[in-house]
């Protein structure tokens, strides 16, 4: 039975959600501190430029969580690593 689509290998889904994870988890730790250094809500949430789909995955469902679970909006500006201030 011809399908419409292909399917990623099982691996390469595993991978892309443990790296989904991993990155929800940093994402975490970012609104913490930034959280602790701005005494309260950011206004702004300070992020790397996101460099691959599971990180990019990982930003939209975290952004959807803050916005459903805690009635909360951010603004999220997106910051190159590797640009020397």
């Amino acid at each position: 039975m011809p399908q419409c689509h292909e399917r990623k290998p099982r691996m390469e889904n595993d991978a892309m959600n443990d790296e989904i994870v991993q990155y929800i988890e940093f994402l975490n730790r970012e609104l913490e501190t930034q959280t602790d250094q701005a005494g309260g809500w950011p206004s702004t949430l300070n992020l790397p430029i996101p460099k691959t789909q599971a990180q990019k995955e990982a930003i939209a469902a975290f952004l959807a969580e803050l916005a459903k679970g805690l009635n909360a909006t951010i603004e999220v500006v997106f910051f190159d690593q590797h640009t020397t201030h």
